[in-house]
């Protein structure tokens, strides 16, 4: 793959971090269309830029913590702390956790708007950043398929991907590009639904069926990886445990909903 975008002489510049840029810059566009679309008058400019930074910030750190907890186990708490400001992997559900908690926090501080409005508006622009940071992945070659299921004398097949980073020479699926298009069909189909969902749903439904969508694709797709996972559990990662969980709470929440809108 390519996890060095540009090499000059000592300066290095990871693929993987340019396209966490590039997510959170999409992932910021997507916001602002999502609210001058839908909820110009519900959430100023000015809080949804700080809602953006905030979640900027606390998602590369939560990104970064959670793979250093799970995956790399360091020897103690200071060289844990001292990880989080140096170049290493990031786990999506990480840094959307710590995100999450951030800006939930700031919004029951400052009351920009309902908490509601604020999932129908991340959550669908979570999917876009999800969706170019698994370029990055791909990119990285640290994240990785299972091999290619292939008969004795069967051609490779065209979807199938060789990491020159492994060394094996195996076909692999290429799971992140796959979660990135299927990330990006829940886009599409949450953008182009949006206004017949919130009429029906009301506010809040829009990121409550984009979090159990992502939920869903995730725990599946888990299955497909063949990189470290950082342990198991039950035969399930942590990061089908935590899809588990988000789906749940995304349906409770859905539930509550309706049952909120059939008493009005």
């Amino acid at each position: 793959m390519y996890p060095i975008l540009i090499s000059w002489g000592n300066f290095y510049l990871p693929s993987w971090h340019v396209f966490f840029v590039l997510a959170a810059w999409g992932s910021f566009l997507c916001m602002t269309y999502f609210r001058n679309r839908f909820y110009p008058n519900e959430l100023t400019l000015a809080h949804l830029n700080i809602i953006f930074v905030i979640g900027y910030i606390a998602g590369y750190f939560g990104a970064r913590g959670f793979s250093i907890l799970v995956e790399e186990r360091p020897d103690s708490f200071v060289d844990g702390i001292l990880g989080l400001f140096r170049l290493g992997p990031l786990t999506f559900y990480g840094g959307g956790i710590f995100a999450s908690f951030l800006i939930l926090l700031y919004g029951l501080i400052y009351k920009p708007t309902s908490w509601r409005i604020l999932a129908d508006i991340l959550a669908p622009s979570a999917l876009l950043g999800l969706a170019i940071g698994r370029i990055g992945c791909f990119l990285n070659g640290d994240d990785y398929g299972r091999a290619a299921q292939l008969h004795p004398g069967e051609p490779v097949p065209w979807w199938a991907v060789v990491f020159p980073n492994l060394e094996d020479g195996i076909p692999r699926i290429p799971v992140q590009l796959l979660e990135s298009s299927i990330a990006v069909l829940g886009l599409i189909l949450a953008a182009l639904l949006y206004p017949q969902i919130k009429k029906r749903w009301g506010m809040g439904a829009v990121g409550f069926l984009c979090a159990g969508y992502y939920a869903v694709l995730r725990f599946f797709l888990e299955f497909y990886r063949d990189d470290f996972r950082g342990g198991e559990l039950l035969g399930w990662s942590p990061s089908q445990i935590i899809s588990i969980i988000l789906f749940f709470t995304a349906g409770l929440f859905f539930t509550g909903q309706l049952q909120q809108n059939k008493t009005r």
